[in-house]
């Protein structure tokens, strides 16, 4: 019986969720990093000076837990300015590569902290990028 449950609460939180997965374990302090445009996904350099250095923030202040999650988006390159600032004005952002890429950073990192929050309220943010 607990097997079936929880198969109906994982494929409930799929569905809700749209398949992401977000953090099992509750931390006092959650360092969220947005990526530039073009930016590979955890690999880009800024991502990882932002954990570096705030890990020695939290070490040297004794922070008791913390958490990195760099926002799981497609981050578009913007490589061509032009192309992108014309399709983005054309179509207010919403039907272009570039705005559908900050439409779904803002979604995922909605979905992410309100699940976050509700199972661990206490949490504070970090919000960098």
């Amino acid at each position: 019986m607990r097997k079936i449950l929880v198969i109906v609460l994982s494929l409930f939180g799929v569905m809700l969720f749209g398949g992401r997965s977000f953090a099992a374990s509750c931390v006092d302090i959650e360092f969220v990093f947005a990526r530039g445009s073009g930016g590979v996904y955890q690999e880009n350099v800024e991502f990882q000076t932002f954990q570096r250095v705030m890990t020695k923030m939290a070490d040297r202040i004794g922070m008791a837990s913390y958490r990195f999650t760099d926002v799981d988006y497609p981050a578009v390159s913007v490589s061509d300015p032009l192309t992108n600032a014309i399709g983005a004005y054309i179509s207010a952002g919403k039907y272009y590569a570039f705005g559908r890429s900050v439409n779904a950073g803002i979604d995922w990192l909605r979905d992410y902290y309100a699940q976050t929050m509700q199972k661990c309220p206490t949490t504070r943010w970090v919000l960098a990028g």
